[in-house]
């Protein structure tokens, strides 16, 4: 059942280009497809005498090889088991549910009930999935928030930590799978995108150290960056998706997609310096509470990866994962504002070293 759904969805999609589709099946099943009818030849006979005619000299395609492969009860088999349902959904770029569809293949087979676990996942409605998230982040703000004045900093900037581990992880991940549904490919370009990235958050770094007085009005200003982040991001993204020239390929490429790597971590960057102000406004809290804000960081980026590429991008598509990434910043930009204006140290206190 699950290979059925899976090359159904790739035959729904063929179906949406091409008006002729025949379908091998094998091993490996092979889908051909035509812009003008009558171009197939589903018979193995018909092959078979072109092989002879046009001297092909083939070394696995052999006279028995093609009529066993296309006996007549397989073909009907494999046409009537690939063949789209009403609810089949279609593959594409931006919303990649064949990806998905293969994840549940493949689990599968290492686990009998991985597969029935993706399946009742993929038909929870986004509707609820935004209200539970968006209930839970603001259940937990709202507890932050009624704690101390000097712990409810901390923990707002901690909050703050954690979501912008979220969104950085998701960005990455939408930004290189929209570079290769833009591009066509991401390989070589894979370094290029993830040392902007990189080469953002330390220059990010740089920039927070340098400017003494960042607090909260600076956090909560980051935070609302990162709650427009993933979806601009995906919005710049279908934009250059109907791009077919040399020109503008070259600009996505090379430019484009380069700078949104750059502003995402430039953004993480910026933030953790900030945070660690807050955080670590005394030195006692700095000696009992050296690893948390890292710990965060990692908590939330760790979420983000299995969630958003095992689940949110092939199920509910791009769109809809940059709306959830908004989501999860709403809470920590309200405890933010809520949190006031507290004064930061100019710089982070020095632990003493024995």
């Amino acid at each position: 059942p699950d290979l059925a759904a899976f090359l159904r969805s790739i035959r729904k999609t063929l179906a949406q280009v091409f008006p002729e589709i025949v379908v091998l099946p094998g091993g490996t099943v092979h889908f051909f497809a035509a812009l003008k009818p009558g171009t197939l030849v589903s018979d193995p006979q018909a092959l078979v005498s072109r092989l002879h005619e046009r001297n092909l000299q083939t070394t696995f395609v052999r006279e028995s090889f093609l009529p066993f492969r296309m006996m007549p009860d397989r073909m009907a088999d494999v046409d009537t088991q690939t063949l789209p349902l009403a609810e089949t959904p279609i593959n594409q770029d931006f919303a990649p549910i064949a990806y998905y569809f293969d994840i549940a293949l493949w689990s599968r087979q290492f686990h009998p009930t991985a597969g029935d676990f993706f399946s009742s996942v993929a038909r929870v409605e986004f509707r609820r999935v935004v209200i539970l998230t968006l209930v839970c982040l603001l259940a937990v703000a709202a507890i932050l928030r009624h704690r101390s004045r000097e712990t409810h900093v901390r923990s707002a900037a901690g909050f703050c930590i954690f979501a912008m581990g979220f969104t950085l992880m998701a960005l990455q991940v939408l930004l290189l799978l929209a570079f290769q549904s833009v591009y066509g490919y991401v390989y070589d370009q894979l370094a290029l995108l993830v040392a902007c990235f990189m080469g953002g958050a330390a220059l990010g770094s740089w920039l927070a150290l340098r400017r003494s007085g960042t607090g909260m009005k600076t956090l909560g200003a980051l935070q609302g960056v990162a709650l427009v982040s993933a979806l601009a991001a995906v919005g710049i993204s279908m934009l250059l998706a109907g791009t077919s020239s040399s020109a503008g390929m070259f600009l996505s490429g090379q430019i484009v997609f380069p700078g949104l790597a750059l502003a995402a971590g430039l953004m993480g960057g910026y933030q953790f310096p900030v945070a660690s102000r807050l955080f670590f406004a005394e030195e006692s809290a700095m000696s009992r509470r050296i690893g948390v804000l890292y710990a965060l960081d990692l908590v939330g980026a760790c979420a983000a990866a299995l969630a958003i590429a095992t689940w949110l991008i092939p199920v509910l598509g791009f769109t809809r994962t940059a709306v959830l990434v908004a989501v999860v910043n709403v809470a920590p930009l309200l405890l933010c504002v809520t949190s006031g204006s507290p004064s930061c140290p100019a710089s982070l206190p020095q632990r003493q070293l024995p």
